[in-house]
């Protein structure tokens, strides 16, 4: 169970490294345009599906021809097991104290003018630690209590979400003005994102870890394939919902830069934007409510162990008859 989440978690961060970061990397600073990236990988997987197609499987004897419709009824009951019930809401929830500090804060940075070539090198730095972090992590998560993990570091990664607040307010605001690298910055941005991303990766294993477990091998991959879903539609509401909640809290200012702002009224009309940009002038978002948001991830991220606490304990007791469909 430990080697398959960690095998999953392995291939999985390495692909979307070489899918987003790596092309960033390549297009900031070789140039590679889309089309080439995507044409030469889109002949990788051909030639990969191609050998794959090469590999004989001899069929087990209990083994019985599915269909698509049998695998929807698979899934259909799966869902309706009460234990993949709380197990969902879980999901569905976990990510709430989270989702400020990871959807926003890029996009702060980028805002701030920390050009997109720069994150992407960052980005890259800490792919290492996406990818040889889960081989760590076997023997805490291969046993029958993969989720204890989560709940030892769950506080702690909610204590280094908050540190993007001062990440924010320690960005400088006059890159784009200067040719001068902020060495000291980039070290305390990179410090801050490989801690997150390191306490991100031990719960995205613990989570993989536990599917492992408590899936029904009779269904192949429904289960997993199931579970997942619910657990990347947890993340998907979470980050739409922030981006709606800060879009309408969001205020923005015209300003000249350090100097001083010259208007201070709050705009939000793209008529007002267009002007201020004519003008020469910048256009910033007030960061009092990103700020507000962020800080209370201890908060939320304590609220919701309290209460999940218990039901992740009985989660992982009892028999795994529980996690099969009769």
């Amino acid at each position: 169970v430990g080697i398959a989440s960690t095998c999953n978690a392995v291939g999985q961060t390495a692909g979307f490294f070489i899918a987003f970061t790596g092309y960033l990397v390549l297009n900031s600073y070789f140039e590679v345009q889309l089309g080439h990236f995507v044409t030469f990988w889109g002949i990788v997987f051909l030639l990969s599906a191609a050998c794959v197609l090469q590999k004989s499987e001899s069929a087990q004897e209990n083994s019985a021809d599915r269909c698509v419709k049998d695998a929807y009824q698979q899934a259909s009951a799966i869902v309706r097991l009460p234990s993949v019930i709380k197990l969902s809401c879980i999901l569905m929830t976990r990510a709430i104290a989270f989702s400020a500090a990871e959807t926003l804060t890029q996009l702060k940075l980028l805002e701030r003018g920390v050009p997109k070539q720069h994150m992407a090198t960052l980005s890259a730095c800490i792919s290492p630690i996406n990818i040889l972090l889960p081989l760590f992590l076997t023997s805490w998560t291969a046993g029958e209590r993969p989720l204890d993990c989560v709940m030892a570091t769950w506080m702690l990664r909610a204590v280094v979400a908050s540190g993007a607040s001062l990440i924010i307010v320690l960005a400088p605001t006059d890159m784009h003005l200067t040719d001068q690298v902020p060495w000291g910055f980039y070290i305390v941005l990179f410090f801050w994102m490989s801690s997150y991303t390191a306490l991100s990766t031990v719960h995205f294993v613990s989570f993989m870890a536990f599917y492992s477990r408590i899936s029904d091998i009779a269904m192949g991959g429904t289960y997993m394939t199931l579970l997942n879903a619910v657990s990347n539609l947890g993340y998907k509401w979470t980050e739409t919902a922030t981006l709606f909640i800060m879009g309408s809290l969001t205020r923005s200012k015209c300003c000249s830069g350090p100097g001083g702002i010259t208007e201070s009224q709050k705009c939000s009309v793209s008529d007002v934007k267009i002007m201020c940009n004519n003008a020469g002038l910048d256009w910033i978002d007030i960061d009092g409510p990103f700020h507000l948001v962020v800080l209370m991830s201890p908060v939320l991220a304590f609220v919701w162990l309290r209460l999940a606490r218990k039901h992740i304990i009985s989660l992982q007791e009892g028999e795994l008859s529980k996690w099969k469909v009769e």
